[in-house]
């Protein structure tokens, strides 16, 4: 398969959310040295996308270490592209380098939705409750305004916002941004990522307001769907611990949890089993 064979395959992948592909069309090119130099040289500006999209896949896949190896192809030591650089904060998160996540954001009131959101993430994890809550407060603002990009964009946004609200036990809002992200992917093809975040934030919302039995239908259709070893996955079993929990099944929701912390194991994201693994132990 040519070059341009490979990167047609690999755009059309990343726009519909299949990473495992965009990562098998991209790795003869990013592991090829000369092949990488050529495109460098042939295009700069779409070495840096294709180096974003393969990097960002490798995340999503699983492979937070080598996300951060392709993303690195175009980091360099200048100036590194907006979202290149929040890319490499969201390698960090995954890691729970917290403190490194942070000093590639930026948190100031002038700051993109996207870097607030992150910042938000961020500051939640590393246990300022209060600070997440008023970057979350300051980002809605922002997205009120028509500052948050494309819909899929500003979808993700919702995705990051609804998540934390969810884990400040906020149901109205959390309720609020799985409509939004419902909204804004319509019509966007089932196997987007931020269909199944939708679906986890909306049981969120429903067990925080004691609604169990509804929540525990959503969960069970997006356990169902989602493959096993992913972020996706480990999102859904963990709110379905916590639903069974809810209901006094303290057993089963502790094995539940530990299915959770083994799918964000797998799928390379750090912080989130060490929390689960903490959060199955405190029940």
């Amino acid at each position: 398969m040519t070059v341009r064979a490979r990167l047609r395959r690999a755009s059309e992948a990343f726009e519909g959310g299949d990473h495992p592909a965009v990562v098998a069309a991209l790795r003869p090119i990013l592991d090829d040295p000369a092949r990488w130099a050529a495109l460098g040289r042939a295009d700069g500006a779409a070495a840096v996308g294709v180096a974003y999209m393969g990097g960002v896949s490798r995340l999503v896949v699983g492979d937070p270490d080598g996300a951060a190896t392709w993303l690195g192809l175009v980091a360099g030591d200048g100036d590194v592209p907006p979202h290149v650089r929040r890319a490499l904060a969201q390698v960090e998160l995954a890691r729970g380098e917290l403190d490194d996540a942070r000093a590639l954001l930026d948190d100031s009131e002038h700051a993109a939705p996207a870097d607030r959101a992150l910042s938000m993430i961020a500051a939640f994890r590393a246990g300022h409750a209060d600070d997440a809550a008023r970057l979350a407060d300051d980002l809605v603002r922002q997205l009120a305004a028509g500052t948050g990009g494309r819909a899929l964009s500003q979808a993700g946004i919702h995705a990051q916002l609804g998540l934390v609200h969810v884990e400040l036990r906020d149901a109205a809002r959390a309720a609020r941004a799985a409509d939004a992200i419902a909204q804004l992917t319509d019509g966007a093809p089932a196997t987007l990522p931020l269909a199944s975040h939708e679906r986890v934030i909306r049981a969120g919302a429903l067990r925080l307001t004691g609604d169990l039995d509804a929540a525990a239908a959503i969960l069970d259709d997006a356990r169902a769907s989602l493959p096993e070893g992913s972020c996706d996955r480990g999102l859904a079993e963990r709110e379905h611990a916590r639903v069974l929990r809810a209901r006094g099944l303290d057993e089963p929701a502790r094995d539940a949890f530990l299915v959770a912390t083994r799918a964000f194991q797998a799928a390379g994201e750090r912080w989130l089993a060490d929390a689960t693994e903490r959060e199955a132990d405190a029940g």
